[in-house]
Parts: C-alpha cells; sequence; structure tokens
C-alpha cells in the first residue's frame, strides 16, 4: 500500500477474495491485509487461466497488477466480471504485442457489453501499430454505436490517410449522430490534409444538442487549419444554437493562441446574453 496521510504512511486493514480458475476449476481463497507490504502464497493444482485479486471489487483501490499475455486473453475472453474485461483490455493494449492486437479485435467485434467493445478499440488506438489500424478497420461496423464511438475513437490516434477516410465514411455515413460527432473530432486529429472539407460539411447538419456540429468544429480545432478560425468565428454569432455557439467558443480557444482577433473575439463574448457562452468564454481565454 503506498498511500500517506499527514506525513505518517499508514495501512488498511482490508479481506480479499483472491480467485484462481486453473483446469479443475474455481478456487477462491480469502486474503487478510494488515500491512503496507504482504506476500501471499498458495498451492494450485495446475497453472492458473486466471487470477482474480479482490475478485468481485468490493475494496475501493487502484491496483497495479501485471499479468501475462495468455492470462490477460483468458480474462478479456472468459471474465463474466466487466470489470474485469475492461481491465484485460487496457492490460493488452499496454503489452501491444499482435497476439494482443488479435484480442482486442476480437473483444470489438464479439465482447457482449459495449463498454468493453469501445475500450478494447481505444486500446488499439493507442497501440499505434500498422496491425492496429487494420484491426480498427475491420471494426467500423461493429453492431452498437457507442463500440463505434470507440471506434473512431481509435482511429483518431493515427496520422494515416486510411484512418482519416474511414473516419470521413463514418462521418458521413453512421445512423448515430454521436458516433458522426467523435468521428469528425477524430479526423481533425489525423491531421489530414484533406480533413477540413468533410468537417466544414457536417456543420451543415443538424443534430440532437448540436452533436454533429460539435464534433466537426472541435475536429477543425484539432486540426490546426487556421482556416477554422474564420468558420469557427461565425458559428460563435448570437442567433446560432447554443450547443454550437459554445463548441465554437472552445476551438477558438485552441486555435486562437497568440492572435488578438481571436482573443479580442473571447472577450466580446464574457457580455452574451447566455451564461453557458460566457463560463465558454472565459474558459477559451484561459
Amino acid at each position: 500500500q503506498t498511500q500517506s496521510g499527514d506525513g505518517v504512511t499508514r495501512a488498511f486493514r482490508v479481506n480479499v477474495d483472491v480467485v484462481f480458475v486453473t483446469a479443475e476449476g474455481r478456487q477462491v481463497f480469502r486474503a487478510k491485509i494488515t500491512e503496507r507490504e504482504h506476500t501471499l502464497t498458495y498451492v494450485l493444482p495446475a497453472r492458473p487461466k486466471l487470477v482474480q485479486f479482490d475478485a468481485g471489487y468490493s475494496v475501493l483501490k487502484t491496483l497495479d497488477f501485471t499479468k501475462s499475455k495468455d492470462l490477460l486473453e483468458y480474462q478479456l475472453e472468459r471474465d463474466e466480471d466487466v470489470i474485469g474485461r475492461l481491465e484485460a483490455a487496457e492490460g493488452l493494449g499496454k503489452l501491444g504485442s499482435l497476439d494482443a492486437v488479435k484480442a482486442l479485435k476480437r473483444a470489438v467485434l464479439k465482447d457482449k457489453f459495449w463498454a468493453v467493445q469501445a475500450t478494447a478499440a481505444r486500446q488499439l488506438g493507442k497501440i499505434g501499430s500498422d496491425a492496429a489500424l487494420d484491426a480498427l478497420l475491420a471494426c467500423t461496423g461493429a453492431q452498437h454505436p457507442k463500440a463505434r464511438r470507440g471506434v473512431a475513437d481509435g482511429l483518431g490516434e493515427f496520422k494515416d490517410e486510411r484512418a482519416a477516410q474511414a473516419l470521413v465514411a463514418m462521418l458521413e455515413g453512421d445512423e448515430s449522430y454521436y458516433v458522426a460527432m467523435t468521428a469528425a473530432t477524430s479526423l481533425g486529429k489525423t491531421r489530414w490534409e484533406k480533413a477540413f472539407e468533410p468537417l466544414e460539411r457536417a456543420l451543415g447538419r443538424p443534430a440532437h444538442l448540436e452533436a454533429i456540429r460539435a464534433g466537426a468544429l472541435a475536429g477543425m480545432a484539432e486540426l490546426k487549419d487556421d482556416r477554422g478560425i474564420k468558420v469557427a468565428t461565425q458559428w460563435t454569432a448570437y442567433g446560432k444554437p447554443q450547443r454550437a455557439r459554445e463548441a465554437a467558443i472552445g476551438a477558438l480557444g485552441k486555435l486562437g493562441e497568440n492572435k488578438s482577433e481571436v482573443v479580442d473575439t473571447l472577450i466580446d463574448l464574457l457580455d452574451d446574453p447566455w451564461l453557458r457562452v460566457r463560463q465558454r468564454s472565459a474558459s477559451s481565454l484561459g
């Protein structure tokens, strides 16, 4: 235990279940933790396929638990606890091997819960290899829209034309407003030289809570194209949809560093009748 308080390191006293799954079944051991450092030793009938410390996640904590590739792959595919599968996806993302990419791709396409699918997709983005990009490109048609948002997030990690073109397809063709929103933001992150035009086109699409316009404006901010300053400034005008105005102000905050005309625009917006516009303007000035 690494926490400290009042200059004195203190140890929590907790009971946790330690679970092993072997070919012979599941074994549960109760561990009593009373000190900052403990060594726990167990005799098992065979090498475990799954290891869980604090099975059931009853203790509030941050746990550093490095596992081998085969343990992580088994946990991602077989753990009945969603949190365990999420942790396995994150662990495989840190490994970044070709086998890890294959396991994460399977999770994106086949896991029964969208949060695991989305997390696996984002981990593929963090891996950043050609194999990870190929895996993500094969997952753009994932069934759940929140899983596809994870795929769009992951694709935004690649400065690659193939990723950008896939994101344009998601932006312009996905039935979910929020998938389109995420695709627009990620498209800007790719810094693709042709990204500005599809982002500008997306501003013509109304959506729930102005999701697509907000994503397009965020994408322009990520793209770092100075043409975005003029467009974003136009969308700050009183009379434009309020959510879109807020997104435009946020874009100016990223695009306008050391640009006096942007600073002047944001200062003027501090007197806007809409509270959230004033708040966003103050934040962007910062």
